[in-house]
């Protein structure tokens, strides 16, 4: 009842989604606009995006044990494509279920593995928070505010990343401090990190390398529209969209990435709705097609049948 109840709401929730992003457009002019994407700055999208997941995928073999880096990426292309096909968001069990049947690794130990990747994105997504508002140029905020805005930012800044360099390398001893039921919730992260330990430094700086490239993702995207953008303005987009992704989903996330990727250009003062429409739509479901091959060739070479991974992610979701 739960998970019918989050598929309406996300459903929901994105046709109302995708009505605010388009009720100001002129579909004519966005069919121009997507006419008119140059073809190498999104071949440059889909490249960048294939090594973040090549990164990703070796990253994903430092934290759980004996995993093989074809299976790593085979895992990671397929779960990321479950990921963002399904609604709300179901497919987050892919990945434990593929290490159990590819790798014989239990559950438990593929969930600990996903929440300590999500658990350093987060962390990851924060940091870029901080340094969107410490060097953003946000032009619906007074000089005054923006100012203040941008102080505090760069105070915090460097305090949260000691802060989490600190957590990251001793949270484990450090968790005995915290309020108990917080503990039990990190401990998968803090126990998947120790086993680790002598791995840190790459897992750091892999995420790092994953999280620095994306804002580039946007970068040359808006370049295939003839929009110009910075690297802290494509910060502040890919911090809206992470925010359309946090929330209850449709199918490949359709309406909320094109509402949040908008509210993320409006911000940055770019009020032209049906070029602002094209490069949201046109950015979203490219990369979602270049993510989509990925998996599809690991589902046709393995062999791997779609309706039986749901089937699988059902009767794991009810347990």
């Amino acid at each position: 009842m739960k998970t019918k109840l989050q598929i309406l709401l996300g459903l929901s929730l994105g046709i109302l989604s995708m009505w605010w992003a388009t009720k100001n457009t002129d579909w004519n002019q966005v069919w121009l606009f997507l006419q008119d994407v140059r073809p190498l700055d999104m071949a440059i999208v889909a490249v960048l995006f294939m090594i973040q997941q090549f990164l990703r995928a070796h990253r994903q073999i430092l934290l759980p044990p004996s995993i093989s880096y074809k299976n790593s990426l085979l895992v990671l292309c397929i779960g990321f494509f479950f990921i963002n096909t399904l609604p709300a968001r179901l497919g987050e069990l892919t990945r434990p279920i593929l290490l159990k049947e590819i790798e014989g690794l239990p559950i438990s130990s593929g969930l600990a593995m996903v929440f300590t990747e999500r658990l350093l994105d987060l962390m990851s997504a924060f940091v870029l928070a901080l340094l969107f508002l410490s060097f953003a140029d946000i032009p619906q905020l007074d000089d005054m505010w923006a100012t203040r805005i941008a102080q505090g930012a760069q105070l915090i800044l460097p305090l949260a990343m000691c802060t989490l360099i600190i957590f990251i390398g001793y949270g484990h001893r450090l968790s005995r401090f915290l309020p108990q039921r917080f503990a039990n919730t990190l401990l998968p992260f803090f126990d998947t990190l120790k086993k680790q330990r002598t791995q840190l430094p790459i897992i750091i700086c892999s995420t790092v390398i994953i999280w620095g490239m994306t804002p580039f993702l946007f970068l040359f995207g808006a370049s295939s529209f003839g929009i110009s953008l910075n690297y802290i303005d494509g910060i502040g987009v890919l911090g809206f969209t992470m925010i359309g992704m946090a929330a209850p989903n449709a199918p490949g996330f359709a309406g909320t990435y094109e509402a949040s990727f908008m509210a993320g250009l409006h911000v940055l003062g770019l009020k032209q709705e049906s070029l602002n429409f094209a490069f949201a739509f046109g950015f979203h479901w490219w990369v979602y097609f270049t993510q989509s091959l990925s998996a599809l060739y690991f589902l046709a070479t393995e062999k791997i049948s779609f309706s039986q991974m749901l089937r699988q992610m059902r009767v794991s979701s009810k347990a």
